[in-house]
């Protein structure tokens, strides 16, 4: 598998509820995994995406508004067949 140039890595705050999300109901697919690190690397089409548990210490404080700043976008082909 060829790497992408830029690979977004996000912390998250529950590996499995973000598995659940990009697996189950986006369609990403694991291609490898660290599950002692609660690591994920997750494709999709040419998108990936790197997800990876956060300790409490690592993670901010969520306050609204949600997600300011951020914006992470992912091109598929058939977004009709996936919604």
């Amino acid at each position: 598998m060829d790497y992408n140039a830029v690979i977004p890595e996000l912390l998250v705050s529950n590996i499995e509820q973000s598995r659940s999300f990009y697996c189950g109901l986006l369609g990403f697919r694991i291609e490898y995994q660290r599950p002692e690190e609660n690591f994920l690397f997750l494709s999709l089409e040419e998108c990936q995406l790197m997800l990876e548990e956060g300790t409490k210490d690592q993670l901010a404080e969520l306050t609204y508004p949600f997600g300011r700043g951020v914006n992470l976008s992912f091109g598929i082909k058939d977004v009709s067949k996936l919604y």
